[in-house]
């Protein structure tokens, strides 16, 4: 993670705040980053105004107004229906029009391709397949039906003939992971693969022959053509080649400079420009100065140079243009008289398909006298040893002939492709035969105009390269914002650029979204405070629209003192807290005695203490005598007692230390005398007074005390488990829960006398659930990995499944009002205001009897309304709406596991217009009800 500014940040609010309302389906709703933060992969510009993203976890990301509304779902690629309830990661996606669109990514649902019909409202599964494992990471369409998909799925390459509906695959297809694919029709097919390879078909797949880019081991990620025979690949390495004759022969062009070559090179945009003539040299002779400057006039044979005139005589003619030409006085010269007129240098570096032009006045007379001018070439400024490009005779009787007038004619020759250093000149060399004299004008040395492409490579996290000579040379792009209104940026995957090749988007890691108009007006589309791991996180209980607080840590290990995340206003608007600059640790817990005072502790043997609800933090010494422990958790029962637990052990030292008296004073305790293994190592505690306690510890077990910590016994668990205890969450004396991995939840009744295995969870023995917290002895939620949540409203008797569409979770914090806030990798934060409501244990007869759909309320609604449904046992759910014309227009529930119980779901219409709408619910593929509501803007 690279920081732009190196000054610490202080946050300001932005001019805009993201609309997260526009998050659709979940309950989870971002918080940091904003509008989210999962990796973007592809990136769509359709004009100035609409705009379209995919990327991780099935990230669908569209805007109508230039970035300042995103409406946003993560259910672009499925879902894990029995384990994760997160959708795949997508990598790549082709758009027919603003409407219809295929994805693909992750085969490990629904084939790893969806595809949408209605501008990303809903995703369909593509193909029906027994592919399921894998990744497809890109997708080609040769037209509106056949198209392509390839990937590291078995086999590599798959064929659509029907726009992405079905596919089969191409069983001929090499076997190597395949990146990229280009299709020039049916037949010629070309892909990139590892170690500097493409290979191309020209039979349709059936056959393949390699083609090395020499010198190019790297993975070609990416492959871009901008005609029939032009095109580009990029990849890891830092490397970058071309090809002018459709992929046979590639060139492998230098790193780029300032870069190495352990760069990566993930996206190739490129846009088809129209380049004028460049001259390197021009010379008219208007200027009364001869020879005119930088040129020289030399002398090789007989007397007689070359001159400047205004008119000529013998023949008599005037300039091509303006008010002067050069002359060559052959008619007064004698046989053999020779001279050089030689250009001012240039050069060529960088330059291929230069031209040398000029004009000559050439007449009838004197037929057989060879007046004439050699044109050429040198890398130093003399004619001998020069190359030459062609002879043109003074009489156009004579090579080269002309059948017209006697007049001004136009001669070109293309400079030798071996120039190409700094230092170059041309020569006019003149040979008199005593016939007329000869004239020349409007000298020049010139790329001529040409039609070529902008080709943009994205992978840097500061600079996108643009090149318009095929890599000869580099120009950096800058798209980032200032350190005010982007303080990160990471490495970026994907741009998109205007027909004009001035306006581009590029999307990256964390979400970001950045848009250049020019170099002066760049814009970031995200707000991320901060991106180092968020570990715990603590919400204020006297509102749910009032103090957050989330440690962890450090987005970079040596810029920032960032470990602290602070919202005054329920997580709307972030701020960091101010950290002591030499506190180069994270932070793993978090507990707050009122909303002023509280402490943090985290590694490096770290304990800080706030007095002003978080807004800065000083750190306090402890008794620990060893540096680097990592402290796992603080807990206070009152202003004065509490206590502090370690989770790593040394020799001679205690995991545990006990203060009294507000942390002015500290002693040590242990667990059962032990100092060093891993039964002292602990991983996290929870007390309900001063007296009674719980641990839990690396070994893993439980443990109780009920003097304060003096002394610890450990609790009975009901099976042999082996694997870790991560959260213990106490409701009273006697009512407890524990977390852990192998999808392990405890719950004890009787004080930790036996801790029992709750079932019924979603994900079996696959999750781990690092917190746990309830707000009432039946309410409660659990948070692990892959963006799992799951809520139970009957003591863990059931769960529900919910998924953030983020990364792993860390912690969870509930608040009065069913609203809770979750926390995880890369700063992530989630706020969900719909946590169950139920405040008692729901006994089998308070089950629903049958399956029910409720009328929504409100009903007309703007943009938001609620829909309560009752299913008597567990099933698959879909909830539908359509329009008055019978079609469905979104999903509000897509083929997820619910389990027996009321629910309520939200749905939002802000991508639909005002009308009629029907809602049906649909229960393990059979219809239940469908109801009308009205929609009214």
């Amino acid at each position: 993670m690279k920081k732009i500014s190196t000054m610490l940040f202080a946050l300001l609010l932005m001019a805009w705040v993201m609309d997260v309302g526009a998050q659709l389906n979940q309950d989870w709703k971002w918080q940091n980053p904003l509008p989210q933060g999962n990796t973007i992969r592809w990136i769509k510009y359709w004009d100035a105004n609409n705009w379209y993203a995919i990327g991780f976890a099935g990230t669908f990301m569209k805007t109508t107004n230039a970035g300042v509304n995103w409406t946003f779902h993560h259910k672009a690629g499925g879902q894990y229906l029995a384990y994760t309830g997160q959708s795949i990661n997508m990598y790549d996606a082709h758009f027919f029009n603003q409407n219809t669109g295929v994805v693909v990514g992750s085969a490990s649902v629904n084939g790893g391709i969806t595809r949408t019909t209605n501008g990303g409202t809903t995703w369909d599964t593509a193909y029906s397949s027994t592919v399921t494992t894998g990744i497809f990471y890109q997708v080609q369409f040769l037209n509106n039906n056949v198209g392509y998909a390839v990937g590291t799925v078995t086999p590599k390459i798959w064929k659509t003939l029907d726009g992405g509906i079905t596919w089969t695959g191409i069983t001929t297809a090499p076997t190597t992971t395949m990146y990229d694919i280009h299709a020039f029709d049916t037949l010629n097919l070309v892909v990139t693969t590892t170690s500097g390879n493409v290979q191309k078909s020209t039979d349709g797949g059936a056959t393949w022959s390699a083609v090395i880019s020499t010198g190019n081991t790297s993975i070609n990620y990416k492959m871009h053509f901008t005609n029939s025979t032009n095109g580009y690949v990029a990849g890891s390495g830092g490397k970058f080649s071309y090809t002018t004759n459709a992929g046979a022969n590639w060139t492998l062009m230098p790193v780029i400079v300032g870069t190495t070559n352990t760069s990566s090179y993930y996206d190739i945009a490129a846009v088809p420009v129209s380049n004028p003539p460049v001259n390197l040299v021009s010379e008219s002779f208007d200027g009364t100065t001869f020879p005119p400057t930088g040129w020289l006039n030399t002398q090789i044979s007989g007397t007689g140079l070359w001159t400047r005139v205004t008119a000529g005589v013998y023949p008599t003619c005037t300039p091509h243009s303006g008010a002067g030409m050069t002359s060559f006085a052959s008619y007064d010269y004698s046989s053999t008289t020779t001279a050089a007129l030689i250009s001012t240098s240039f050069s060529l570096v960088g330059s291929p398909g230069v031209k040398f032009g000029f004009w000559m006045y050439r007449d009838a007379g004197y037929s057989t006298s060879a007046d004439r001018v050699v044109a050429m070439i040198n890398d130093s400024a003399s004619a001998t040893y020069a190359d030459t490009l062609g002879t043109i005779n003074r009489s156009k009787t004579l090579y080269p002939v002309q059948a017209g007038a006697d007049g001004w004619y136009y001669y070109e020759f293309s400079l030798p492709g071996t120039y190409t250093g700094a230092t170059n000149y041309v020569i006019l060399k003149a040979i008199s035969e005593y016939g007329n004299n000869m004239f020349l004008d409007d000298i020049a040395v010139f790329k001529p105009a040409s039609s070529g492409s902008k080709v943009f490579l994205t992978g840097d996290a500061f600079y996108i390269y643009k090149t318009q000579n095929n890599g000869t040379s580099w120009d950096t792009v800058g798209f980032l914002g200032s350190g005010t209104t982007q303080p990160w940026t990471n490495t970026y995957y994907a741009t998109s650029v205007s027909a004009s090749g001035d306006t581009l988007i590029t999307g990256g890691t964390y979400g970001l979204i950045n848009r250049r108009l020019s170099a002066s007006n760049t814009a970031v589309f995200t707000i991320l405070k901060k991106a180092g791991i968020t570990y715990d996180v603590w919400a204020q209980n006297s509102s749910a629209t009032g103090l957050i607080l989330g440690v962890g840590a450090r987005t970079s290990s040596t810029v920032t003192a960032d470990q602290v995340l602070r919202s005054t206003n329920g997580g709307l608007t972030w701020d960091l807290a101010t950290f002591p600059t030499t506190a180069y640790g994270y932070l793993n817990s978090i507990h707050m005695i009122n909303d002023n005072t509280g402490w943090a502790c985290g590694s490096n043997t770290s304990l800080f203490k706030t007095t002003n609800g978080g807004s800065s933090w000083d750190s306090v010494p402890t008794p620990f005598t060893e540096a680097s422990k990592i402290l796992a958790k603080v807990i206070f029962v009152d202003a004065n007692t509490g206590w502090v637990f370690s989770k790593t052990s040394m020799t001679g030292d205690s995991t545990i230390i006990k203060t009294t008296n507000g942390g002015t004073s500290w002693v040590k305790q242990t667990i059962g005398n032990a100092l060093t293994g891993s039964g002292a190592q602990i991983y996290w505690a929870d007390f309900v007074n001063a007296n009674t306690g719980w641990i839990v510890n690396y070994t893993p077990r439980p443990y109780k005390t009920t003097n304060g910590g003096a002394t610890w016994t450990k609790d009975s668990i009901v099976d042999a488990f082996g694997g870790f205890m991560y959260g213990v969450e106490m409701l009273d004396a006697s009512t407890g829960y524990i977390s852990g991995s192998s999808g392990r939840i405890y719950k004890t009744t009787n004080g930790g006398a036996l801790w029992d295995t709750i079932a019924n969870k979603p994900g079996g023995t696959s999750p781990t659930w690092y917190g746990i917290k309830f707000y009432t002895p039946w309410v409660g939620v659990a948070v692990g990995s892959n963006g799992m949540t799951i809520t139970t409203s009957n003591g863990g008797a059931n769960w529900n499944l919910q998924n953030t569409a983020g990364g792993t979770m860390y912690n969870v914090a509930i608040v009065p009002g069913s609203v809770g806030y979750t926390c995880g990798s890369s700063g992530y934060i989630w706020k969900n205001s719909n946590l169950p409501l139920v405040s008692g244990v729901q006994n089998q007869s308070e089950l629903p009897q049958r399956y029910e759909l409720s009328q929504n309320y409100p009903n007309p609604f703007n943009p938001t309304t609620t829909i309560k449904f009752a299913i008597p046992k567990a099933g698959i759910v879909t909830m539908k709406v359509y329009d008055v014309a019978g079609r469905e227009v979104i999903k509000i529930i897509n083929n997820q596991h619910y389990n027996a119980g009321y629910q309520t779901q939200e749905f939002n219409g802000t991508m639909l217009a005002s009308g009629v709408y029907f809602y049906s619910l649909i229960v393990n593929g059979n219809l239940i009800d469908t109801k009308k509501m009205v929609l009214i803007k």
